[in-house]
């Protein structure tokens, strides 16, 4: 399955309040992307943020996984309302009622859930975004390097796997950081209307790898 072709530098701007005329992309592809970097990898995403504070869209990415080692599932996704990227809220990527599908869920002043759906370990993963809240200073929104930690590890120092420390974004395969992306335009996967933030029903038979996670 092509989910791209080509490449290119984007024209838009992610901020539309920034005094940049337009940002550049350093990465073509999305395997020259970090993983996590979901945000500037989508094509069919608004840029503009200011002129709408709800999105709602879906693409096929063949970097992400819900399987193996380099699982997403149980990390943590944050969306930020600030260039200083501090994050106005955080969820971890927990099993959703689907088989082979996680979701993030957002409550606060972003709302909303991203969906990740993957119909086996050499298929694409459908990411289906439905946030609202975001405003003209939003920066993105990102899977994290850090799953959310069995209750035995957690400390009063140990911050690891919540909001106050998500670590940087996923990268397992140490690719480039992109704020910015220009994949050729297509016409985003339709939602599906299955449960509150969509998502694909997938296959029965088929259970993820699980991370080092409480159930």
């Amino acid at each position: 399955m092509a989910v791209y072709t080509g490449s290119g530098n984007s024209n838009s701007n992610s901020n539309s309040n920034s005094n940049s005329n337009s940002t550049t992309s350093t990465c073509a592809f999305f395997d020259r992307c970090a993983p996590g970097a979901i945000f500037a990898k989508a094509a069919s995403l608004p840029t503009r943020l200011s002129s709408t504070a709800k999105v709602q869209y879906s693409y096929a990415d063949p970097t992400l996984s819900l399987f193996g080692q380099d699982s997403v599932k149980y990390r943590i996704v944050s969306a930020t309302l600030s260039q200083d990227s501090t994050a106005a809220t955080c969820s971890a990527l927990r099993p959703a009622l689907q088989p082979r599908t996680v979701v993030a869920t957002f409550t606060g002043a972003i709302s909303g859930t991203i969906t990740f759906s993957q119909a086996s370990p050499t298929a694409p993963t459908l990411v289906v975004v439905s946030l609202d809240g975001l405003n003209g200073t939003a920066s993105g929104y990102h899977v994290h390097q850090w799953a959310v930690p069995l209750p035995s590890t957690i400390s009063s120092t140990d911050h690891r796997g919540s909001c106050v420390d998500t670590g940087g974004h996923f990268n397992p395969y140490a690719k480039p950081t992109c704020s910015a992306v220009n994949v050729p335009q297509r016409a985003p996967l339709p939602l599906a209307r299955e449960g509150r933030g969509g998502g694909r029903p997938g296959a029965r038979g088929v259970r993820l790898n699980a991370l080092r996670a409480p159930p």
